[in-house]
């Protein structure tokens, strides 16, 4: 029994997609069943033969199902209305919610031009909301993220046109005084109004008792991820979110005078003036290594992770496909939604819908044009973006 219940709690949270138990017929099923799937987005147990009046009762009526002609899973009108889904009539083709193409934001905008890198960054979170409901409530109470709400709102709503320049609106009032032509230089400008959601409080102590600089506390709100043939994935991002009592590699702090006689942990460096080739002064630095006594986010919602990609070119870019969908950082968990990849003159972006890759391109005429499915990476240029999303 206890097997049961644990092969039944690992199936109700999508851990395995069927179990096995022996179900005879009786009032529940009218038939012997050996197999049970999950169906529609609830993820119900559904046991073939069963009577919907045996599971539901009352609410049998709530609970009638309608097939998708695409994927051919079958969902439950209650579900469906629950999702803001138009319920079909039985004589309609209807399309699931997993199978149709969400709606994606355009191009073109009457106050501004060449929007296509912050389209991208929306876009990516747009399409996120959709798939997670209760992300937007992982977003923090600043000015900033506030807007970003009513933005997003107003996408699914199909009002594009007033959400996206009521965005580029508050990002051009905050970078006020600085060129915001939508030429590409706005897409650092829309990362920036958020930086403060990713920055980490890092605490150090180095190891060395006479180190001249002992405790150090830093802000990092920069990371960067390169081709997995320098170095894996994994290390890469244990570095840049290390855990408490992991030792980072160097101190190299400088000792403003010489150190104690019985510093043994220094390295001596001759520094050389490059305009004279004269031999200048002797520095010391503390040969320690420096020891992380706290890591904490800096934000209490740090609802996005953006890594710098700009070291995959070419032949490279298929090590993206290699990158960890699910990221457990600090206590908190992500999920790779997409990339925001930089061609020569235009960006375009890799987002993921119902865990598929769609090539997003938001120059095209319409939605289907503008999502498509995912081919092969466009980057030839610095400015791409891998971005985590909390969920």
């Amino acid at each position: 029994m206890k097997v049961l219940k644990k092969e039944l709690n690992q199936f109700m949270n999508g851990i395995i997609d069927c179990f096995s138990f022996a179900c005879e017929p009786g009032s529940f099923c009218k038939s012997k069943s050996d197999n049970v799937p999950l169906i529609c987005i609830c993820r119900t147990p559904w046991i073939e033969g069963s009577t919907s009046k045996a599971v539901y009762r009352e609410k049998q009526k709530q609970f009638n199902s309608h097939r998708c002609c695409t994927c051919q899973g079958w969902f439950h009108h209650y579900c469906l209305s629950m999702c803001h889904v138009d319920v079909p009539k039985i004589s309609q083709d209807f399309i699931c919610p997993n199978c149709k193409i969400p709606p994606t934001i355009p191009w073109h905008n009457r106050k501004y031009r060449n929007t296509c890198t912050s389209d991208n960054f929306l876009n990516t979170i747009l399409i996120h909301s959709m798939q997670n409901p209760k992300f937007l409530e992982c977003l923090g109470s600043s000015e900033a993220e506030h807007v970003l709400k009513v933005v997003i709102h107003d996408f699914i709503k199909s009002n594009v046109e007033s959400g996206k320049t009521r965005f580029l609106d508050y990002v051009k009032s905050i970078v006020s005084g600085q060129q915001y032509d939508c030429f590409g230089s706005e897409y650092e400008q829309c990362l920036q109004v958020f930086k403060s959601v990713w920055r980490l409080e890092l605490c150090l102590e180095c190891s060395s008792p006479h180190c001249p600089r002992p405790k150090n506390t830093r802000y990092p709100n920069g990371y960067n991820l390169q081709p997995q043939s320098l170095e894996r994935f994994s290390n890469q991002i244990e570095k840049q979110f290390p855990e408490n009592g992991q030792a980072l590699g160097y101190c190299g702090a400088t000792f403003p005078s010489l150190p104690p006689k019985d510093a043994s942990s220094c390295h001596r460096r001759n520094i050389v003036d490059l305009e004279d080739n004269d031999g200048g002064p002797n520095v010391y630095e503390c040969n320690g290594v420096p020891v992380v006594k706290k890591c904490v986010f800096f934000s209490k919602h740090p609802w996005l992770i953006p890594f710098n990609i700009n070291s995959f070119k070419k032949e490279l870019l298929k090590e993206l496909d290699e990158l960890p969908v699910i990221l457990h950082l600090l206590g908190k968990k992500y999920v790779l939604a997409g990339y925001s990849l930089h061609r020569p003159g235009h960006f375009v972006s890799v987002v993921y819908w119902r865990g598929k890759k769609y090539r997003y391109d938001g120059m095209g005429l319409t939605n289907n044009t503008r999502l498509q499915a995912f081919k092969q990476y466009d980057c030839e240029e610095e400015g791409s973006h891998a971005f985590y999303l909390m969920f």
